[in-house]
């Protein structure tokens, strides 16, 4: 199996102790904020909203390469790129998905690493941009970030 962690570090996963499968490859994604990870500990060196980033995953591994694309909070720049949202669903694996710190759709799931926090996650099947959009149009204005997320159509 192979992961795609969007906003981790390898230095994070090894000090943090997070709770890693040991038959899983980790490939990462990061801006590389940390002044004190090598370089190693980035496999992708870039922002998870520049084209770019993707186009550099996809003629790396190639569609169909993940199982995992998994994408932490906190990250900076947040903006709707839906030729990335396409570039991801053509890495994952038709039984894969995605797992989101913040989504209109999907099953909420704790942290796959045993952090107390809670995320979605996306069937590859559900990650479409339609899907997506209409989750998004139909999200009830209960909440703040249901609000926020319904008015700026973000989608990651």
């Amino acid at each position: 199996m192979r992961w795609l962690l969007v906003g981790f570090t390898h230095k994070e996963l090894r000090e943090r102790n997070y709770k890693l499968d040991p038959d899983v490859t980790y490939v990462t994604l990061d801006r590389g904020d940390d002044a004190t990870a090598r370089r190693s500990d980035i496999d992708f060196n870039g922002d998870a909203f520049d084209i770019a980033t993707w186009n550099r995953i996809m003629s790396t591994f190639g569609p169909k390469s993940f199982d995992i694309i998994f994408t932490d909070g906190g990250m900076f720049g947040i903006k709707r790129d839906d030729n990335i949202l396409k570039l991801k669903h053509l890495l994952l694996k038709d039984t894969g998905g995605v797992v989101n710190f913040t989504s209109p759709l999907g099953q909420m799931v704790r942290c796959p690493f045993g952090r107390p926090y809670q995320f979605s996650y996306i069937p590859k099947k559900d990650y479409v941009i339609d899907k997506m959009d209409f989750a998004l149009k139909n999200l009830r204005p209960d909440k703040l970030s249901n609000v926020l997320k319904s008015q700026l159509k973000i989608l990651i």
